[in-house]
């Protein structure tokens, strides 16, 4: 059974519910994606058969009843809304999963035809080390932006690159490394491994294409 988790941020609709660990970690990564505006979960539920769109399941099911159509209804995890104002759903489905319903994998192409673009977001992205990095931080994606000295500090320290232990030995604390990471100030890699003293950062000068891991 999965463990649901209670987010907030300032990209949600007030604090939302997410069903599994996948869920949460990528609920968490649209919050630090500098290409995200919105994010709302389970937004809506489409007939694949029909093609239409409902607010609900329910509405849904609510709309066929006693026509003789059987609908198909879907309901994507997240709708996702961009700066630029395009819109796209994820689904976050393991690849197991996807194996088992090779289904799955038509998903996008079918929503395709009729306008819609959904994403299939898989747990080869979301186990691993990125689950520990997005949720050290999303924590800080809105918190208080590190202090000027501070910033001028991390500029000198990390203009050839450098090491995160070697910021902490320095004097930086964890959590004035971290928000900088979170909010375009330090990139690295949030991928690969979990963050530790080895962790290789650089100046970002508020570039966050590092934060930019979902498929949108």
């Amino acid at each position: 059974m999965q463990k649901a988790s209670f987010l907030s941020g300032s990209k949600f609709p007030g604090i939302v519910q997410t069903e599994s660990s996948m869920e949460a970690t990528t609920a968490m990564l649209a919050e630090l994606d500098p290409r995200v505006r919105k994010i709302q979960p389970q937004p809506c539920t489409i007939d694949l058969l029909s093609g239409e769109v409902f607010s609900s399941k329910t509405a849904c099911l609510d709309r066929f009843s006693g026509t003789g159509h059987i609908p198909k209804p879907f309901t994507p995890d997240f709708r996702i809304t961009k700066i630029s104002g395009a819109t796209v759903f994820l689904e976050t489905k393991h690849c197991h999963w996807i194996k088992v319903n090779p289904e799955y994998q038509d998903l996008p192409v079918l929503l395709g035809t009729i306008g819609l673009d959904l994403q299939l977001v898989t747990d080869e992205l979301l186990f691993g080390p990125i689950q520990w990095n997005a949720r050290v931080l999303a924590r800080y994606v809105r918190g208080q932006k590190p202090p000027q000295e501070a910033c001028e500090l991390l500029a000198a320290a990390t203009e050839r690159g450098t090491v995160l232990g070697a910021l902490l030995d320095d004097g930086f604390d964890k959590k004035t490394v971290y928000a900088a990471i979170a909010q375009g100030y330090l990139a690295c890699n949030i991928v690969n491994s979990r963050f530790s003293s080895n962790t290789a950062v650089q100046w970002a000068d508020g570039d966050l294409s590092y934060l930019e891991v979902l498929p949108l």
